[in-house]
């Protein structure tokens, strides 16, 4: 499945105790450093995979990204800073597909790289969380954490994935808004105009994955913040 709008509850399931999550396929930024623009096959090699993107052993370093460009799974914005001086989305014409023919290609520094890859998720303890209480004045909510689950989880770099204890609250607090919806028409309505994720929540702290207890997650960024 590709990586889209659907959550925790919509990507996993539970066997024998524990919840997979199905494999997907997201993709991830990287914006090249100054310290390591130069070739493109050593940009992978230096930067990106070392941010977890391939395994430590070289050669199947090597393997993963004769694979990645040989299926176009890889793309930049060459020189996106200066093509992007006050930021903001790259359009479709700025990308330009990479493969093994570009390995010798200079890339500089602010170059913008986009990696598609397949992202298959640990599975963790098939237990759910509790919603115990949600102040709408202060935007925090109290849930109960079960022992097993991770609070965050890095799934891919700048990605928290779904098997955690934040995208199945989250998924909880979607369905229950859905169906507070369906049965107040005002409070469709409201919710039909406000912005954002009405489900999301945010960690404010942290409990070990072992480790079953009280979890205060924000229902806004800045709460969490």
């Amino acid at each position: 499945r590709d990586d889209d709008d659907s959550d925790a509850l919509d990507r996993s399931f539970a066997c024998g105790g524990l919840r997979y999550v199905e494999p997907y396929r997201r993709r991830v930024r990287v914006r090249v450093s100054k310290r390591h623009e130069g070739a493109f096959r050593d940009v992978l090699v230096n930067q990106v995979s070392k941010s977890e993107f391939a395994a430590r052993n070289s050669d199947d370093v090597d393997a993963y990204w004769a694979t990645a460009l040989a299926a176009r799974r890889v793309r930049c914005v060459i020189d996106a800073l200066r093509k992007m001086p006050r930021g903001g989305e790259a359009t479709e014409e700025m990308w330009t597909e990479m493969g093994v023919e570009h390995l010798d290609e200079f890339v500089p520094a602010g170059t913008l790289l986009e990696i598609e890859r397949c992202v298959h998720e640990r599975c963790v303890a098939d237990a759910m969380p509790e919603i115990v209480f949600e102040c709408e004045k202060t935007g925090l909510v109290v849930v109960e954490k079960p022992a097993g689950v991770p609070v965050l989880a890095g799934a891919a770099p700048g990605w928290q994935g779904y098997g955690n204890l934040a995208a199945l609250t989250s998924a909880l607090r979607r369905r229950r808004a859905a169906k507070d919806d369906a049965a107040d028409e005002t409070r469709r309505t409201k919710r039909a105009r406000a912005t954002g994720d009405a489900g999301k929540v945010w960690a404010v702290n942290r409990i070990d994955a072992p480790v079953s207890g009280i979890w205060l997650p924000a229902a806004a960024p800045a709460m969490a913040g």
